[in-house]
């Protein structure tokens, strides 16, 4: 968790209002269109990485909130695998398309698989396979009488033997990715809390749909872009991964754990806890497009 201790005043109004001089410091009801926290990660001397967090679509489009990088930052990759049985003809498919490929045989598709598997099956082989097949069948038809019987398991017990099911491993998909993030934001003055407001604000907003015209039906909530920087206005870090779009799937806050407040009511320290998840399931393609820069197909940014 970092904790955020942010300078003074002058220079937290300086950075993240963008106002000119002589205009009051932003309020919590109008945030400014980038917020810097603490202002120290804008000055020419800061070289601390940075998370930038940018909205993409909604009331807040194209505004942005910058924290220093999180504290102990995990990625997690991960695919789908179940067991599934193939059973005697799946069985026998599958051991006719792996010898195809031991051989040179190259797959795109599915289709082209069962095409493949079609030619292959020659004048010379076919009697067999039409065995093969036959075989399956009666297997099928054993196996279904044993489920509702009971009879293929009394005759497997009593010769102690059991139909092979053929159990494999077999990919099912990836899920999508989720990131999550923590801060302790700890003002030091009124201007310091109001930033700290308008950063709540805007993150909450990005929760929730809107209304359409016909209120039957609702707006999806912005997305967000995720860019880890070497520092405001840097380079993408090219060891932390590059995150596709996501949306904010949640984001708690927890006001005043010290149990102290400013003499204005501005809480001592505000506890914040976002996680992102992105917007669908990628693909080897995907992480290369990202890691080179490149959108998304279904990317909106």
């Amino acid at each position: 968790m970092d904790i955020l201790i942010p300078p003074a005043a002058d220079a937290l109004q300086e950075i993240t209002t963008n106002q000119s001089e002589g205009d009051t410091p932003a309020s919590s009801e109008t945030a400014p269109s980038a917020m810097v926290f603490p202002a120290v990660l804008g000055s020419i001397e800061s070289i601390r990485p940075v998370i930038e967090i940018r909205c993409i679509g909604g009331d807040n489009d194209r505004r942005s909130v910058t924290l220093p990088c999180p504290v102990g930052f995990g990625v997690t990759d991960g695919a789908s695998y179940n067991d599934t049985e193939l059973g005697f003809l799946g069985n026998l498919a599958f051991e006719q398309i792996t010898s195809l490929r031991q051989n040179g045989g190259q797959f795109n598709s599915v289709n082209q698989g069962f095409s493949t598997l079609k030619g292959s099956l020659s004048e010379e082989n076919l009697p067999t396979t039409l065995k093969d097949f036959g075989a399956a069948m009666l297997n099928t038809g054993v196996g279904k009488l044993a489920e509702t019987a009971g009879l293929g398991k009394g005759v497997g017990i009593g010769v102690g033997a059991l139909l092979n099911k053929n159990v494999t491993t077999e990919f099912t998909g990836v899920g999508t990715r989720s990131f999550s993030f923590q801060y302790k934001l700890v003002p030091s003055s009124q201007a310091e809390g109001a930033i700290i407001g308008n950063i709540i604000r805007f993150l909450r907003q990005g929760i929730y749909p809107s209304k359409s015209v016909a209120e039957t039906v609702l707006k999806y909530p912005p997305r967000w872009e995720l860019r880890f920087l070497t520092k405001i206005g840097g380079d993408r870090i090219p060891s932390v991964p590059a995150i596709a779009e996501c949306y904010l799937e949640s984001f708690a806050t927890t006001y005043n754990g010290s149990n102290s407040f400013h003499s204005d009511g501005v809480p001592v320290d505000t506890d914040i806890s976002l996680t992102f998840k992105e917007f669908r399931a990628l693909t080897l393609e995907d992480i290369n497009n990202l890691e080179g820069g490149n959108a998304l197909t279904g990317s909106i940014g």
